[in-house]
């Protein structure tokens, strides 16, 4: 679940881009957020995914969410897994279906 009340975010100039945001997302529902160039989107998601701070309001996130910037080759180099910092718990998890049931790689899993 993402809960999110009353979030504001000033920009380091001062310049006010959103306030008092408020949305509850239930696990089980979808949104789109769409809009113009500047008014945001972005700037949300990083808070959301704790890469900025907000200037008020709070957000409730029951697990951690994945956060994948839009710079055109950033992540030339690395396969989806490693781009989203998941490649540890992706190769526990192929090696448990292969057949090697480690206590290390049920640790790496963590109950995901």
């Amino acid at each position: 679940m993402l809960t999110i009340q009353n979030l504001s975010y000033t920009h380091p100039d001062s310049a006010l881009l959103f306030s008092d945001i408020s949305l509850t997302l239930n696990p089980s529902e979808k949104i789109a957020m769409i809009g113009n160039n500047g008014t945001g989107k972005s700037i949300l998601l990083k808070i959301i995914a704790v890469i900025l701070m907000p200037s008020n309001g709070t957000i409730q996130l029951d697990a951690r969410p994945y956060y994948v910037p839009q710079q055109f080759g950033q992540y030339n180099n690395l396969s989806i897994g490693e781009a989203l910092g998941i490649d540890k718990k992706l190769n526990a998890l192929h090696e448990i279906l292969a057949g090697n049931i480690s206590e290390q790689n049920y640790e790496t899993l963590n109950d995901d």
